[in-house]
C-alpha cells in the first residue's frame, strides 16, 4: 500500500485539519475496506433489523455472512497475494498490458475455489432451501472477489474513488438488506447485502480496465508465480487462518449454538471480537498514510545507492536511517494504538450498551481489544520484513501465530468462560514479541543480509531484493 500512501500523505501535508481527516478517512477504506465494510454493515443491520424482520431471520443472515467472510478470505488471499506480486513486477517492468488478464484470471480462480467450498457447504452440509443456498454461494464468491480487486487499488492510487465506492457500496448493502428484510426475511437481507458487494466489485474492476485499456490475454508466466512464491501464498493463508482459528475453536464452547440450518457459532464471542477489531482502524490508517511511505523512502535510497555502487560508508548511513525511521515509526504506531485501545476499554460499557450487546461480553471485548493491538503491530512487522526477502522466516512467524492461537484458545476454552479471549491475547502478544526480536537481529545485520546471504554470487539462497519493492 506504499503507492497510495504517498498520494494520501499529500493531504496530511496540507495546512488544515480537513486534509488530515480526509487522508486518514480515505486510508481506512483503502486498507481495510472489505473487512470494515462487512463489520459495520453487520452491526448496523443488527441494530435496525428487528424493526422490520424477525430475530431468527437476522441470525440466519448474520451466520452466513460470518461464514462467508471467514472462508472467502482464506480461499482468496493466496491468489490475491500472488496477483499482487505479479502485478507489482509488471508495473516495475512497464509491461502493464498484462494487468487486465491478471485481474480476470485471478477472479476466475477465486470464483472457482469459492464455489468448490461454498456449494458442498450450503447445498450439502447446511439445511437450507435451494434458493437461500444459492444466495449464500453467490455472496461467498462476491466476498472472495472483492479481496482480489482490492489488490489493484494501490496501483490506481485513486483514493477518492476507492473511498466513495466502498462508502456507497456499504450504504447500498445496508439499505438493501433493511428494505428487503421485511417482505423477504433472511433471503432479502442476504440479497440486498450482496448487491452492495457486487457494486463495489464491478466499479473497481471497471476502473481498473479504464486505467489499463488493453486487450485480454493470458498473463505471461502467471501460474509460474504460484510455484515460485508459494511461501507468500501459504504465509498469508496461515496468517488469516491464525486470525480466525480462535473463533473456530470457540464455536465449540458450551455456550455455542447450533442453528436450524445445521451451522454452529458462538455469536457472543464473534461479535465481541469483531467489535474489538474496529479499534485498530487508527493504526491501519497511520501505517498506510505515514509509516510505510516514510520507511519506503529510506528503503529505496538504501538499495538505489547499492545499485549505483556508492561507498560502503554511504550504505551504512542509509542503513542507520532505515533503523532510525523504523524505531520512530514503531514507537508512534504503538503509542497511538495503545492510547486508542485504552480509551476503547474505558468506554466499553457504553459501546456494549449502544450496540445492544450482552454485558457478559465486556470481558471478551476488552481482552480482544488488547489482542488486536498486538496483532496489528505483529502485522506491521511482518510487512516490513517481507520487504527484505526473508519470506521463509516470515512464514515461520505466521505458522507460529496460527499454531499458538489454536493451542492457547483451546486451553482458554477448557478453563471456562472467564478465560475466553485470553488464548487470542497471549498468541498475539507472543507472536508480536517473537517477530520484534527477529526483526531487530535481521535489520541490525542488513548489510550482511544484502551482500552475503541474499547474494547469489556468494552462494546465497535468494537474490537481492531490488529497491522497486519486488
Amino acid at each position: 500500500m506504499a503507492g497510495i500512501g504517498f498520494a494520501l500523505r499529500k493531504l496530511v501535508q496540507k495546512d488544515d485539519i480537513n486534509g488530515v481527516v480526509q487522508a486518514f478517512g480515505y486510508s481506512a477504506f483503502a486498507a481495510a475496506g472489505p473487512w470494515l465494510f462487512t463489520v459495520i454493515c453487520l452491526f448496523g443491520i443488527n441494530l435496525v433489523g428487528t424493526m422490520v424482520s424477525s430475530v431468527e431471520a437476522i441470525e440466519n443472515f448474520r451466520l452466513v455472512v460470518v461464514y462467508n467472510n471467514c472462508f472467502a478470505i482464506l480461499v482468496s488471499s493466496p491468489v490475491a497475494v500472488i496477483a499482487t506480486r505479479y502485478t507489482s513486477d509488471r508495473i516495475y517492468d512497464k509491461k502493464v498490458d498484462d494487468i487486465p488478464g491478471v485481474l480476470l484470471l485471478s477472479l476466475l480462480l477465486v470464483y472457482g475455489a469459492c464455489a468448490l467450498i461454498a456449494v458442498p457447504l450450503y447445498f450439502g452440509y447446511a439445511k437450507m432451501t435451494s434458493d437461500y443456498a444459492l444466495l449464500s454461494v453467490i455472496n461467498f464468491c462476491l466476498m472472495g472477489g472483492i479481496a482480489v480487486v482490492g489488490v489493484f487499488l494501490t496501483a490506481l492510487k485513486d483514493y477518492v474513488t476507492i473511498s466513495v465506492v466502498f462508502a456507497v457500496g456499504m450504504l447500498v448493502s445496508f439499505l438493501g438488506a433493511w428494505y428487503l428484510a421485511g417482505p423477504y426475511g433472511a433471503h432479502g437481507m442476504l440479497f440486498g447485502f450482496s448487491i452492495g458487494l457486487a457494486l463495489i466489485q464491478f466499479v473497481i474492476a471497471t476502473k481498473i480496465f479504464a486505467e489499463y485499456p488493453y486487450h485480454f490475454r493470458i498473463p505471461e508466466n502467471y501460474f509460474g508465480y504460484f510455484k515460485k512464491h508459494w511461501d507468500l501464498g501459504l504465509g498469508i493463508f496461515l496468517y488469516n487462518a491464525g486470525a480466525w482459528v480462535d473463533k473456530w475453536i470457540m464455536w465449540f464452547a458450551p455456550e455455542h449454538r447450533r442453528y436450524d440450518n445445521n451451522l454452529i457459532a458462538y455469536p457472543g464471542y464473534d461479535s465481541a471480537m469483531f467489535l474489538a477489531y474496529i479499534s485498530i482502524i487508527p493504526a491501519i490508517s497511520i501505517f498506510t498514510v505515514i509509516l510505510e511511505a516514510n520507511f519506503f523512502e529510506k528503503y529505496v535510497a538504501y538499495y538505489r545507492d547499492i545499485i549505483k555502487h556508492c561507498s560502503f560508508f554511504k550504505i551504512k548511513e542509509n542503513h542507520k536511517e532505515i533503523i532510525s525511521v523504523l524505531k520512530t515509526n514503531s514507537k508512534n504506531l504503538f503509542v497511538l494504538q495503545a492510547a486508542c485501545s485504552i480509551i476503547t476499554i474505558i468506554i466499553s460499557p457504553y459501546l456494549i450498551d449502544a450496540l445492544r450487546m450482552n454485558y457478559l461480553q465486556i470481558g471478551m471485548f476488552r481482552i480482544g481489544v488488547l489482542g488486536a493491538l498486538f496483532q496489528v503491530i505483529f502485522l506491521y512487522i511482518l510487512i516490513i520484513l517481507i520487504y527484505f526477502e526473508v519470506k521463509r522466516e516470515v512464514l515461520l512467524l505466521q505458522f507460529f501465530f496460527f499454531l499458538s492461537n489454536a493451542v492457547f484458545s483451546f486451553i482458554s476454552l477448557k478453563l471456562g468462560f472467564p478465560f475466553y479471549g485470553y488464548g487470542y491475547f497471549f498468541s498475539t502478544l507472543l507472536s508480536m514479541s517473537g517477530a520484534y526480536i527477529f526483526a531487530i537481529y535481521r535489520l541490525r545485520d542488513l548489510p550482511y543480509l544484502t551482500f552475503i546471504q541474499n547474494n547469489p554470487s556468494t552462494g546465497g539462497k535468494r537474490g537481492v531484493l531490488l529497491f522497486s519493492g519486488r
